[in-house]
């Protein structure tokens, strides 16, 4: 019983620690964040790359978008999609969709619309508006995957769900896709639109 006791002691303070140590790289990475806005891209370069040599996934993320537009640092597509890929195997959403859109456009990696697919379906699945819509207009296309107009419609559906930033935009491409459609097709993607959501994305 005291050997438990000493356990539980030991795991309260490791978490209190570990608890200590998240603020700590909170707040690092707020420091970070705060100099990026303020254009100070030298000390938020600084900041994040500690951070995200240890796995920081928001740190590397910001870095990646800084080799990406070239801001503080010299621009590098290849640098880029390294820290995206580190960041996006975290499970960060938007680093999987710029993951797709690297391959997409072919920046910093071969340009494969099969590969930009398969990165954007895994944010569309998290719920990442552009994501789904980016999707939806590659079933549409036939870009990498085989055209499925009931696929497009859905994803792009969804889209105009998660987002209203872009919803003109993907309300536009919709309904130029459901004039290639016939009205069961277009009921059909819709149901498909609503077990997707109902599913957390696990039926689309």
């Amino acid at each position: 019983m005291g050997v438990y006791k000493h356990k539980t002691l030991f795991l309260l303070i490791f978490s209190i620690l570990l608890s200590k140590n998240v603020a700590v790289i909170a707040a690092d990475y707020g420091k970070g964040f705060a100099a990026a806005k303020a254009g100070d891209y030298e000390t938020a370069y600084a900041e994040w790359i500690t951070l995200a040599n240890k796995g920081h996934m928001e740190a590397q993320a910001s870095l990646a978008l800084m080799y990406r537009k070239g801001l503080g640092v010299a621009a590098s597509d290849k640098t880029a999609v390294e820290w995206y890929r580190k960041a996006a195997e975290q499970g960060d959403a938007s680093s999987i969709f710029n993951m797709g859109y690297m391959y997409y456009k072919g920046r910093g990696v071969l340009e494969s619309y099969s590969t930009a697919a398969e990165w954007f379906t895994k944010a569309a699945r998290q719920g990442h508006a552009k994501a789904q819509g980016a999707l939806g207009e590659m079933y549409s296309n036939g870009e990498g995957v085989a055209v499925n107009n009931i696929k497009a419609y859905m994803w792009l559906n969804l889209a105009a769900y998660n987002t209203s930033k872009y919803s003109k935009y993907v309300g536009k491409i919709k309904a130029e896709l459901a004039k290639k459609m016939t009205v069961a097709q277009i009921g059909e993607a819709q149901d498909r639109s609503s077990r997707c959501l109902e599913s957390e994305y696990a039926d689309c």
